[in-house]
């Protein structure tokens, strides 16, 4: 039901200029698979893409976040929450952030902490939903998903993160660093 049926769970995701002011929102109720590319686009839709041209035929894009980072939070989001929680899977986008925040606090004996490891070892509690989306190509399964994240993180040295847990919630802030004076700099800014 959850991959291709009407399962009743939703991502919920939003465009905000402030943390009270919403300016584009999408609730999201499709089958899981249709539902990670409809969320992708909408986050494409609201973050910045640059381009850089270095003489050779081809300009080089740079978009505001590391889209496999993105990527690879969405499917964590999606393969790790708590369905027993029928909250939604909610996505915010400011013009300096973006925030994930998933039902459920993090599964078995890890810890905020073990993330920021790069031995940690991985706890599955949705096992036949993992397997899927391993057989689809999507993830590992091994429980690299936090390694792999700061790997594309350092080549976003503006950007930081943070892991946290807020009541039964998992939550995770991608966020462009303000300069000295607390501004967002230029290449954090979206349309």
């Amino acid at each position: 039901m959850l991959l291709f049926g009407n399962h009743g769970y939703s991502i919920h995701i939003g465009r905000f200029k402030a943390a009270d002011t919403i300016i584009d929102d999408l609730l999201i109720k499709n089958p899981l698979i249709v539902a990670l590319d409809e969320t992708m686009v909408f986050i494409k839709k609201h973050i910045n893409l640059s381009y850089a041209f270095d003489g050779s035929l081809k300009r080089k894009e740079r978009w505001q976040y590391p889209m496999e980072a993105l990527r690879e939070l969405l499917l964590n989001a999606v393969v790790h929450r708590d369905y027993k929680n029928t909250s939604d899977i909610v996505i915010k986008i400011f013009d300096d952030r973006i925030v994930f925040t998933s039902p459920g606090r993090i599964y078995g004996d890890l810890t905020i902490e073990d993330l920021k490891r790069d031995d940690y070892v991985s706890s599955i509690r949705n096992k036949l939903l993992a397997e899927a989306f391993y057989l689809m190509g999507d993830i590992e399964k091994y429980g690299t998903g936090f390694v792999r994240i700061r790997q594309w993180l350092k080549d976003y040295p503006e950007i930081s993160y943070e892991i946290s847990e807020i009541g039964d919630f998992f939550r995770i802030v991608l966020e462009c660093e303000g300069d000295i004076l607390g501004q967002v700099p230029d290449k954090c800014w979206t349309s």
